[in-house]
């Protein structure tokens, strides 16, 4: 008869086993998600990296809005001057005011693009930095696991040459019982050959 400890050891292994493929299963779906987010934020800054800012929606809509002023300013140029009785000279120099000021807004904002930019950087490697901590830990739990189901796997190989002994145990106890048998000596034998047996 197997003992109840070898009993419990083996369900216990067993149950450890069904663990560790469960936590791999785990690590699976993770390292899974893990590489979606990797892959998703590689996208996100090669389209942010690649893309001319001056192409973006805010930076068209703050073009069109210094476009729309500089008309404006032109036009109240000539109907201020009209009335002011401004010489055509006047209203150039305003108006070439005006253009350099839209210049000047422009260049700015073009140099905005080396921002926007760097920040697309930035933002990048922060979300990298994350991502590769979290793929770090990932390795370290399945590097655990794998630990922990090849210590499984030992026991499971020392339990089962345990419980194979079990049974050659029974027969070597047998075959031992019976040689005690032939061998014993019984009380009758020393009064049978009486000696001095001190």
């Amino acid at each position: 008869m197997i003992p109840i400890s070898a009993i419990t050891a083996a369900i216990g292994l067993a149950s450890q086993g069904l663990g560790a493929i469960k936590g791999a299963a785990a690590n699976k779906k993770q390292q899974a998600f893990l590489n979606q987010r990797i892959a998703d934020n590689e996208a996100a800054f090669n389209l942010d990296a690649h893309q001319d800012f001056l192409d973006t929606n805010a930076a068209k809509s703050m073009v069109e809005k210094l476009r729309k002023d500089l008309k404006k300013r032109d036009e109240t140029t000539d109907s201020k001057g009209e009335i002011t009785g401004a010489t055509a000279e006047q209203k150039i120099a305003e108006k070439t005011s005006h253009s350099d000021r839209y210049n000047d807004s422009l260049s700015r904002l073009a140099g905005m693009a080396t921002q926007y930019q760097d920040r697309a950087k930035y933002r990048f490697e922060r979300n990298k930095n994350h991502l590769d901590n979290i793929q770090m830990q990932l390795n370290r739990e399945k590097a655990q696991n794998a630990s922990n189901l090849m210590g499984i796997g030992s026991s499971l190989l020392g339990t089962a040459g345990t419980l194979a002994g079990f049974g050659d145990f029974k027969g070597s106890q047998a075959k031992l019982d019976k040689a005690n048998d032939v061998l014993a000596i019984s009380p009758e034998i020393f009064d049978k050959y009486p000696q001095n047996w001190s």
